[in-house]
């Protein structure tokens, strides 16, 4: 599959709410990791202590970075004396109407491809992405667009899953030793990049179009590649192409000797891991206490390492997430 499949709206103006329910699920290099133990906390509905008698649904797909926000989002609760379980569901276009519904309660979300999601349903004529690299301003966007079918937005997290492009660290090396997009720009060569079909549409503004008018760059799409893909690594590593996509989070990247280019001028917009929840359901402000603390806490950095222990290192996202938490003394 080409497209992250909570995020789908990495392509905003072009992947239509039909389109979404046939996404297949994956994760970012590795989705298959999840699946190994993400049972290990989903039946668990009971809160330590005498909590609340209404039980909070957490919802959303079983990829690896999807599995860890869940399994957080569980644990958050429950140590706020709520009653907390998983329901795992599909794509957003599943699992948006079961968060209208009441069926789920919360979702781990992307903020500017929910914005983006949510926007284009309620004006199926548009065709441009109304996110921005402003998260505050996405993020009253989102709260404003959301209220219309139910739909609240808590507070960001610090940790952001953009669209990425990386070159290998021997690549980097040869040429100056770029860190940033505007540095390989400056290099004034042709740049082959792996990358889906959608990557090159004439109203994807995040990928191919946006690299050659913000950057200048001099780029040329080798299409086919699975978004994330191991195979498309291995062709970035094996000079096939100059430089692959993926997203800022991709934990199996540094690993395998990839580079993720700083996107200096801002081209992608604010992805910032938001929890969207049912306004009427999901109200009591214990869920959003907990929930919020989780915000000013996590880091691009820290979940990219997150998603490695599982998907390089095997380990279960509900060990990882409990772990973390704990580490950060967001429990107890």
């Amino acid at each position: 599959m080409s497209i992250h499949p909570l995020r789908a709206l990495r392509r905003p103006a072009l992947v239509a709410a039909a389109a979404l329910s046939a996404l297949a699920m994956s994760a970012c290099g590795g989705g298959d990791a999840f699946n190994s133990g993400a049972g290990s906390s989903s039946t668990s509905s009971a809160a330590a202590g005498g909590g609340s008698a209404t039980t909070v649904v957490v919802g959303g797909p079983t990829f690896t970075e999807a599995a860890i926000l869940e399994q957080m989002y569980l644990l958050l609760l429950q140590d706020a004396g709520l009653k907390a379980e998983l329901k795992t569901a599909g794509n957003r276009a599943i699992y948006s109407k079961s968060l209208q519904s009441g069926e789920i309660d919360v979702v781990p979300d992307y903020l500017g491809s929910m914005l983006n999601f949510l926007y284009n349903n309620a004006n199926p004529g548009n065709k441009k992405p109304v996110s921005t690299n402003d998260v505050q301003a996405s993020l009253a966007k989102l709260r404003e667009v959301g209220k219309g079918v139910g739909i609240g937005a808590l507070d960001p997290a610090q940790a952001s899953d953009q669209n990425a492009f990386y070159v290998s660290k021997k690549f980097a090396a040869a040429n100056d030793n770029i860190t940033t997009l505007s540095q390989l720009a400056a290099l004034k060569k042709p740049v082959t990049l792996g990358a889906d079909t959608l990557c090159d549409a004439p109203d994807q503004p995040f990928c191919v179009k946006g690299l050659k008018s913000t950057y200048g760059l001099d780029v040329t799409l080798k299409d086919s590649y699975e978004f994330g893909s191991v195979k498309l690594r291995t062709d970035v590593a094996n000079g096939v192409v100059d430089m692959g996509e993926s997203g800022t989070t991709d934990g199996t990247l540094e690993p395998a000797g990839m580079l993720v280019l700083k996107d200096d001028k801002k081209l992608q917009p604010a992805e910032n891991l938001v929890p969207v929840f049912n306004l009427k359901d999901a109200s009591d402000p214990k869920i959003a206490a907990a929930l919020n603390k989780l915000a000013p806490v996590l880091t691009t950095e820290d979940l990219t390492a997150l998603n490695a222990k599982v998907d390089a290192e095997r380990q279960k996202p509900a060990d990882v997430a409990k772990e973390y938490l704990t580490s950060k003394n967001l429990l107890g």
